[in-house]
């Protein structure tokens, strides 16, 4: 009742914003050009708008971060047409989408579900239908004509029915989109999980604050951070460490400065506190203290090797939350997973985590889509601008905790993705195989018994495109759980995205 409440009371806020966003007038050409340094923040953009700066044309990957997919309506790869063309099953009807986007409002709505088995091994041996929704508002107050660089964030999601998550009895989710939201529900949760600021500011820096998920902005990863698309083995999309520092999801502003386009520098600071209830709710947040706060540094270098692209992301983070004691039972452990890690009363926590991605090969004619400088090209099927070129890449994550604060004190995954590259004719498909490896503190196992040194999982998944909106994966996991009592998991499953 309490997200419904908060459902109610924001609808009428958005129905505002759509209104004000079609009544906004048109940018006039030449009106309020951007300013040098905003201009930096663009990058070598040719898709400006004609009034004031838009965030939203210089910046598309900040959108996709955000969503955690890869496309909206609006964005340089939208198409509109017959079924078997238009990049959303909704398309354009009579022109009122692309008004809104003309005038600042994205809205993009995705559908999500999954068929799945955990066939042997895990906790319990079923078959599930569950699934997700998403629903994502950018409002970008250049494009409406109000002030430059500004966009305005909000998600609400929900999911209905329980997955397998349970069955397979993992520390770490084997299906990570069906985790959240967490709210009281068991079943079917619904939830305004995240509504922020992003501000472009002179001398290329950019600042946020608001409601937000970390892991959209500080664990990125060019071919392993997409649950919808990609992998679903929370290890594969994500590195948990973090989620230690702060809670999905909660008040977190940063600061970033992108010099250019190889080096980006984020100070960040957040809530890390239980009022915060680690969940997609509000939480009080009444009885803050300095102690409940996390600071981070991340930094990422973007590079070009020989026509290949390539990542790597190192964050630094430190907290003052106290935790728990280790003196808990196995049933409040594993009830927990990694949503809440208990540590040895100590009163600080830090760690260093990091991830790459390197390209191997690019497929030719698609490597200057990743300098967003490419123009569709219909013999090759290529349209990928403002995103990776096709071909195939390597990418990894690691991470590192004191044993005596956490129940996971290293982490590792590594793995090969391709995306346009699978079978002649195929040049929207994707498939990937991974590892992840989550070590259990030893201080931990000291206190609780039959826990496995290691939790390890396998998955493979190839995803088919059936039309632009519309999207089938296959996938196939083996989980060990770090629990002795429960044998490998082995699960295949369906994964349907469609985008309205």
């Amino acid at each position: 009742m309490r997200t419904m409440r908060i459902w109610t009371r924001s609808w009428p806020a958005l129905i505002l914003l759509a209104m004000i966003a079609l009544g906004a007038p048109a940018p006039a050409a030449g009106a309020d050009p951007p300013p040098e340094a905003d201009a930096a923040v663009a990058g070598e953009n040719d898709t400006q708008s004609k009034g004031k700066f838009s965030l939203t044309e210089a910046a598309p990957e900040l959108f996709y971060s955000a969503m955690r997919y890869d496309k909206f309506f609006g964005d340089a790869n939208t198409v509109d047409g017959g079924l078997f063309e238009r990049s959303q099953l909704l398309g354009d009807p009579g022109g009122v989408r692309q008004a809104m986007v003309d005038n600042g409002l994205y809205l993009n709505v995705g559908v999500t579900q999954f068929l799945q088995r955990n066939y042997s091994g895990g906790d319990d041996e079923n078959m599930r239908y569950n699934g997700s929704t998403d629903l994502w508002m950018w409002y970008d107050t250049g494009k409406a004509d109000l002030w430059p660089g500004g966009v305005l964030f909000v998600h609400g999601e929900g999911r209905w029915r329980s997955g397998i998550n349970d069955d397979v009895g993992s520390f770490q989710s084997a299906n990570h989109d069906q985790q959240f939201p967490d709210t009281d529900s068991d079943n079917n949760n619904w939830a305004l999980s995240e509504w922020y600021y992003i501000q472009a500011l002179p001398w290329n820096l950019t600042a946020a604050g608001g409601k937000m998920n970390f892991a959209s902005y500080g664990d990125t990863n060019p071919l392993a951070n997409r649950e919808r698309s990609q992998f679903l083995y929370s290890g594969l999309v994500v590195n948990p460490i973090p989620g230690e520092y702060f809670p999905y999801t909660t008040l977190i502003g940063w600061l970033n400065w992108k010099p250019n386009k190889t080096h980006s520098f984020t100070a960040v600071t957040g809530i890390n506190s239980d009022d915060a209830k680690a969940t997609a709710e509000w939480g009080t947040f009444d009885t803050l203290t300095t102690k409940d706060l996390s600071f981070v540094f991340d930094y990422v270098l973007s590079y070009d090797l020989a026509g290949r692209p390539g990542h790597f992301l190192v964050d630094i983070a430190y907290s003052k939350k106290e935790r728990a004691s280790f003196d808990i039972s196995r049933e409040r452990l594993f009830a927990q997973r990694i949503g809440a890690v208990p540590i040895d009363e100590k009163s600080t926590n830090y760690t260093v985590i990091g991830n790459f991605a390197q390209y191997l090969w690019v497929k030719e004619g698609s490597a200057d889509a990743y300098n967003r400088r490419m123009e569709a090209n219909p013999d090759e099927g290529l349209t990928r601008h403002n995103q990776p070129p096709a071909g195939i890449g390597i990418f990894s994550r690691f991470g590192w905790h004191p044993e005596d604060r956490n129940v996971i004190d290293a982490f590792y995954s590594f793995g090969l993705r391709g995306n346009g590259v699978s079978f002649p004719g195929r040049n929207d498909d994707e498939w990937g195989i991974g590892w992840a490896g989550s070590h259990i503190s030893g201080d931990l196992r000291d206190n609780i018994d039959r826990l496995r040194d290691w939790e390890h999982a396998f998955e493979g998944y190839y995803n088919y495109m059936l039309t632009p909106a519309m999207r089938l994966s296959v996938n196939t996991q083996a989980i060990r759980p770090a629990d002795e009592e429960l044998d490998t998991a082995y699960t295949l499953g369906l994964r349907l995205q469609c985008d309205f």
